[in-house]
């Protein structure tokens, strides 16, 4: 790309403050219209078409950058990000697990070993990212389950904690499991498994809730280095051209809303953010929190808002935690992780909580993977919605959505219910969901394509730290449904890549209430793009996720350029 003044001119009240030329511009508007320039002025688009016509924009004191030929797509707005997590699974705060860093349990071992030598006895070692269907021993052997005794000769004095890739699963050695009081007999936390060995002996694999037995004895991350982290956090998401994104799971009593409204008053955001509230695992906590919280005052709405709710129910399939109506390869229908005791008390907290935070005017999302759960949360929606009619247009939706029946697909169209779906962990997932859920569901698992056939609202996202905000993998990941084997899963729910854009943008935009703000390339609304380096509507589909982007664009301002 080329830079440049345009000099002679005098300055006025329409000459733009940057003007982009000679690329390829998709608008992503009602015609998905394909335009050559753009001109920003105070952080706004004033001008979206020719580049023979943009010159007029451009005065002395403008920032002119040719394209030549590059793409330009509005900002992506990621609908589900644990951003805080992207950094603190980074080093130096964390072992980098995942794939293709580490490829074996032994390159496991040797990272923890190598962290160890650097560390006082007693300290922790941390790490985040291992999937087990990657790992060469694994895949030799899917029987092959991870235990504490890979990692008890590496670390004996050492007490180590690693997440797997979707942060419902926690590897632990024996001293982690003596800090934490974990014994053979320990039961299993509401909503949660501590995995035991044929003699009734913990293996280490801690899968949900029983996570929490762990993290509760960790020592707490610093408020400055949790700052640290989230600024780590949002440069790798501009990196990618990520200019909006939804953090999720925000404790009210947490530095996370503190660090966030210290960002922006600092002028240190450089993405728009959507905060969501954790409330509790249960009706009576969940109603005493929401209660009793003020949102923060003063805050400019188009920067960042703590608007939505998250409600957890459930896990997720690859470790049979998701409630499912039939049961998983091997047994077991999964369940609720509501805090509560039968499936019939889980079921009915999880619609007073839904029913409440909709009649006290919160938007709400709920991680929901099992088809099961999703009935559920549906029935809530529903509920609350005939109870509360004049709570309209909330704008609820499910995360993850991944098992939705074909009936709730249609009822979450009705009920203005969103499917919050995240494309590349239908990737991760696609070659070993049918020993999972069985072949015929797996054909199913992430029907992105029949959401959109039934006229429903379709958004994407990373659920980052679980995968790396690469969007354009994504893209990739929605268009061909192909799992690494190069087996394609799923064909009939294969959508193009017009429909996946979408689904990172403006229609992301739509489940933040800001269609009107950001989302698309048009007149009046905010300048956020990304320029890429690659001809995304036009180079072959396995090539996709390879290309990069050069430049993210926030509020006018370039955040990133490469």
């Amino acid at each position: 790309m080329k830079a440049g003044t345009k000099g002679g001119q005098a300055a006025h009240s329409e000459f733009a403050d940057l003007v982009l030329l000679n690329g390829k511009v998709i608008t992503v508007d009602k015609r998905f219209s394909l335009k050559e320039a753009v001109a920003i002025k105070n952080g706004k688009i004033i001008f979206v078409g020719k580049t023979a016509d943009a010159d007029k924009f451009a005065g002395s004191r403008t920032k002119k950058i040719d394209l030549l030929g590059r793409t330009v797509v509005p900002g992506i707005n990621d609908t589900h990000a644990h951003v805080d997590s992207i950094g603190l699974s980074m080093p130096p705060f964390a072992l980098d697990l995942n794939s293709p860093i580490v490829k074996s349990i032994a390159d496991i071992a040797e990272a923890v070993l190598a962290k160890v030598r650097d560390l006082p006895k007693g300290s922790w070692v941390r790490g985040n990212g291992y999937n087990p269907e990657y790992l060469s021993e694994c895949r030799a052997d899917p029987t092959k389950e991870l235990s504490r005794r890979t990692l008890d000769p590496v670390s004996p004095d050492n007490p180590v904690a690693l997440w797997d890739f979707s942060h419902h699963n926690m590897w632990a050695n024996s001293k982690a499991l003596e800090a934490a009081g974990i014994t053979r007999e320990t039961p299993n936390p509401n909503g949660g498994i501590i995995v035991k060995d044929e003699k009734g002996e913990p293996t280490g694999i801690l899968r949900e809730t029983a996570t929490a037995l762990v993290e509760a004895v960790l020592p707490p991350v610093t408020k400055d280095e949790m700052k640290a982290a989230l600024l780590v956090g949002i440069r790798e998401m501009n990196l990618n051209g990520i200019t909006s994104f939804t953090q999720p799971q925000l404790e009210p009593d947490g530095d996370l809303i503190a660090l966030y409204q210290e960002l922006f008053n600092e002028g240190l955001l450089t993405a728009r953010v959507t905060g969501m509230i954790l409330f509790g695992w249960d009706f009576e906590k969940f109603k005493a929190n929401l209660d009793r919280w003020e949102a923060p005052a003063g805050l400019d709405s188009t920067w960042l808002q703590f608007s939505q709710v998250k409600i957890m129910a459930d896990g997720i399939p690859p470790t049979k935690t998701a409630w499912m109506y039939n049961p998983y390869v091997g047994g077991g229908c999964g369940s609720l992780t509501i805090n509560a005791g039968t499936d019939a008390e889980k079921y009915d907290n999880l619609m007073q909580m839904i029913q409440y935070g909709h009649a006290k005017g919160w938007q709400i999302g709920i991680h929901g993977t099992g088809d099961r759960t999703i009935s559920a949360i549906l029935d809530g929606y529903e509920s609350a919605q005939r109870l509360y009619p004049l709570e309209k247009d909330k704008r609820h939706y499910i995360i993850h959505d991944e098992l939705i029946r074909a009936s709730d697909i249609k009822r979450s169209a009705r009920l203005r219910v969103a499917a919050a779906m995240q494309p590349y962990l239908q990737r991760l997932t696609a070659d070993s969901a049918a020993s999972i859920i069985g072949p015929d569901l797996a054909e199913w698992d992430w029907p992105f394509n029949s959401v959109l056939k039934a006229r429903g609202k379709l958004t994407f996202s990373s659920d980052a730290a679980a995968t790396y905000p690469d969007w354009r993998k994504g893209v990739q990941a929605a268009v061909l449904r192909e799992g690494f084997s190069g087996t394609v899963s799923g064909p009939n729910e294969r959508i193009s890549r017009e429909d996946a854009i979408r689904a990172y943008t403006i229609s992301g935009a739509w489940q933040d209430h800001m269609e009107h703000v950001k989302g698309s390339l048009e007149v009046g609304k905010a300048a956020d793009l990304c320029v890429l380096d690659g001809d995304i509507l036009a180079v072959p589909p396995r090539e996709i996720g390879e290309i990069s982007a050069v430049m993210t664009v926030v509020g006018g301002k370039i955040v990133y350029e490469k």
